[in-house]
């Protein structure tokens, strides 16, 4: 997924619930530009699905 931050919040809650019925385990790569943390404490971003996708930082430090 490109964007995960900017996925329409039908399209985000439909995410989570795939990843909560997958019966095989499943792998998901998104990317996104944006800091998800900030979007979480804002409301902007579902909390669920921010601690249900394994988050990796690449590049610059999660504050920046």
């Amino acid at each position: 997924l490109f964007e995960v931050a900017q996925l329409a919040v039908d399209e985000q809650k439909r995410l989570f619930q795939w990843l909560g019925e997958a019966t095989t385990r499943v792998q998901v790569v998104s990317t996104t530009a944006r800091p998800l943390f900030a979007l979480v404490e804002r409301g902007e971003f579902p909390s669920d699905l921010y601690y249900r996708l394994n988050i990796v930082y690449l590049g610059a430090s999660p504050t920046d």
